[in-house]
């Protein structure tokens, strides 16, 4: 992708990016990954989970000026964080000093509160807190009390926070106790990728049936109460031991990118009534390639979507069923709300979150000051290495205030809406 950035111009000529071949902002990973090489910079990956698939590296190979590394580490959000992190934290801490990157761009907040030597930003894709709250209805159990420490050391640690959406933002401050300035960079896509197809009469969701937070699962619950098949990308529910579908439903299995690209392309609806969804990665995939929106009503959606959209409560069977036998019935409203997502989509592009990332690595890659020291506890998880003390020792300390029940809020009908509720200004 053409950037229209010259390299005179970048803040930073070689940045060390974490990332995880896994989930929907491993799409993000890749697209900003793609930019930054195209603008010029050189980025080393570093990959702390699982090995990306054949095809992953293969798009990766292709571009220039990036290097993949390869890590392999439990990503576990249960696991101690000083154990877990303590390797994963060693060998990110020898990357930088092979590389010698002018800014470390960290996709895992937690890995913030490392004593970097350079510069370090953190983007935020989640808070796992807040998708227990949205899924369970009541605060995540202490058992999650260390991962929220760590998330919060890392948040206070890094010289810059982003996140895709203000949402995400306030859950950060909401259960993390971490009220710093942060940014809003959108995600976004080269459009080029993207074409809408002629449109076919189906219904297209992307998500596990047992990802509780994504809720594709109510797809298959109405799928027979409507006259369009549903098709599914995304892996069965195991713990439901069905040989077969709900049916009404087809489900497409992990399919690549690609692929799951072109059944968009044919799809008239696409349609994620989720619990919990910070932005809406395959949403934007949708949007781009013109498919009519159904949405879970949630405010991260709405804040991101606006009125390119139909918004049902999650766990409401009858607004869903309601609002895909309208837009199977009323073509023009099809049509209108496809062509009203792709414009949406449009607005969300590559070369904007490139411009958004590149003003934050310029902010904090100026020249300044020490970084300030850690007010609570340093990174525990590290083992002796004396020219990066940490400047402390002990366990990470608590978070400010502990989360208490915050009920997500209610509405009285069970109907859908085309238009969301009024949210703080415009995205990004």
């Amino acid at each position: 992708m053409g950037s229209g950035a010259s390299d005179s111009f970048l803040p930073v000529r070689r940045v060390l990016m974490t990332g995880d071949a896994a989930g929907e902002p491993w799409e993000m990973t890749v697209e900003l990954t793609r930019a930054l090489a195209g603008a010029g910079c050189e980025v080393h990956l570093a990959l702390l989970g699982d090995p990306p698939s054949a095809g992953d590296r293969d798009r990766l190979a292709a571009l220039p000026r990036v290097v993949l590394h390869q890590g392999g580490f439990d990503l576990d959000p249960m696991a101690d964080p000083g154990r877990e992190c303590g390797g994963a934290g060693e060998w990110l801490l020898d990357l930088e000093a092979s590389v010698r990157p002018g800014l470390v761009h960290l996709n895992h907040a937690s890995y913030g509160a490392l004593p970097w030597r350079n510069p370090a930003v953190v983007a935020v894709h989640g808070c796992l807190l807040a998708r227990w709250l949205a899924v369970h209805d009541e605060a995540a159990p202490p058992c999650w009390d260390a991962h929220r420490r760590a998330t919060a050391a890392g948040l206070r640690r890094a010289r810059a926070v982003a996140a895709a959406s203000r949402s995400l933002l306030r859950s950060l401050e909401m259960f993390c106790g971490w009220h710093a300035p942060g940014r809003v960079i959108p995600y976004g896509r080269d459009p080029a990728g993207y074409e809408p197809a002629r449109k076919e009469p189906f219904v297209y969701c992307a998500g596990d049936l047992a990802d509780a937070a994504l809720n594709a699962a109510a797809l298959g619950e109405v799928a027979r109460e409507i006259a369009w098949p549903v098709y599914i990308r995304g892996a069965a529910a195991p713990s439901r031991g069905q040989a077969e579908p709900p049916d009404g439903t087809v489900l497409l299995g992990e399919l690549p990118w690609e692929e799951h690209r072109r059944w968009l392309a044919r799809a008239a609806v696409f349609a994620r009534p989720a619990r919990y969804d910070p932005f809406g990665i395959a949403v934007l995939d949708a949007a781009l390639s013109g498919c009519a929106l159904v949405l879970g009503d949630i405010p991260s959606l709405a804040e991101v979507w606006g009125d390119a959209a139909l918004y049902v409560p999650a766990g409401e069977r009858p607004a869903l069923r309601q609002a895909l036998r309208r837009l199977i019935q009323e073509p023009a409203l099809r049509r209108r709300l496809g062509t009203a997502a792709r414009e949406r989509g449009l607005s969300y592009s590559a070369r904007r979150m490139l411009a958004g990332y590149l003003e934050l690595y310029r902010s904090v890659a100026a020249p300044a000051g020490p970084m300030t020291a850690l007010t609570s506890a340093p990174w525990s998880g590290r083992r002796g290495r004396p020219t990066r003390a940490p400047g402390g020792s002990g366990s990470c300390a608590a978070g400010r205030a502990e989360c208490g029940r915050l009920p997500p809020e209610r509405r009285s009908t069970s109907s859908y809406r085309s238009r969301p509720r009024p949210f703080d200004g415009r995205p990004g």
